[in-house]
């Protein structure tokens, strides 16, 4: 059984030997697969071993890309692209201390080590001292979409929270950089209340999952992540608009994910300061 310093060491191998390969293979030399992106100020970069995995990663952060160059990256992301050579894909080699059966994912904590397993999709390595991971996925081509958004958002989210960020259950609208959170159960309508302001020009921030931060001057800020929608059938049906956008197969749950500004161009906004938590409730009124 390895040292969880060893199998850090061995995903690095890993992420080392997808690079070469990809560069051996005629990789299209005009394209660096890395980029940088900007969430509430925290420079993060993400390197990816496939055109094709990093296709899938901008399209939920494409508005949160940063110019190469304008600050230091805070974090890194390395994802590997585990398709088409079998071997650089394993379990994770321990017994899983934590399980989540809603999100379908696994971790193990051996200081300052961090593994997580998203179902048999994704397997992530987080060094927390030196504020990198290692996230390899078995297949860019066939990520399932139980764990697509899902292991996009928690690896970011693993190096956001070491640096002041909260996780808030709820969607974030705003105008002007003042951000109205609206939070409730599951079911509640703040999807739907999120899409009715969204389609009259109102910012998106989040769909469900907001991330919260205070600022110098004691206020709390709104931080966007992802770009995405997660759509019900019904949903749909009021607004058709997101039909071109949705993905072909749902999740678990039974929604469609969608990318915001697939819907509404230049709509998705980083973040701003809350001013208002608004609570939907469905009444069966008019």
């Amino acid at each position: 059984m390895p040292t969880a310093s060893e199998y850090y060491q061995h995903l690095t191998t890993v992420f080392d030997e997808a690079i070469r390969l990809s560069r051996s293979a005629g990789a299209n030399p005009l394209r660096s697969n890395e980029f940088l992106i900007d969430p509430g100020g925290t420079a993060g970069r993400i390197r990816c071993t496939s055109d094709l995995l990093q296709d899938r990663l901008l399209a939920p952060l494409v508005h949160l890309l940063a110019a190469p160059g304008q600050q230091a990256a805070g974090f890194t992301v390395d994802w590997v692209d585990a398709s088409g050579y079998t071997s650089a894909w394993e379990e994770m080699p321990w017994l899983p201390q934590r399980r989540s059966a809603e999100q379908g994912t696994s971790e193990y904590l051996d200081p300052p080590y961090l593994f997580t397993a998203h179902g048999n999709d994704v397997l992530t390595g987080l060094d927390l001292t030196n504020g990198r991971t290692i996230a390899v996925v078995r297949s860019a081509s066939d990520w399932s979409p139980d764990h697509y958004h899902q292991s996009i958002f928690i690896t970011l989210y693993q190096h956001l929270r070491q640096r002041g960020f909260h996780l808030i259950h709820a969607a974030a609208v705003g105008v002007n950089g003042r951000v109205v959170l609206l939070t409730g159960a599951s079911g509640s309508g703040k999807t739907t209340t999120m899409l009715s302001c969204i389609r009259r020009g109102f910012e998106f921030y989040s769909d469900d999952a907001t991330l919260l931060r205070r600022t110098g001057s004691g206020g709390i800020e709104a931080v966007s992540l992802l770009g995405t929608i997660n759509i019900t059938a019904q949903t749909l049906a009021w607004f058709p608009e997101l039909e071109h956008a949705a993905a072909p197969v749902a999740n678990r749950t039974g929604k469609r994910l969608a990318m915001i500004n697939a819907v509404y161009p230049g709509q998705a906004a980083r973040r701003g300061e809350v001013a208002a938590i608004l609570v939907p409730e469905i009444t069966g009124q008019p």
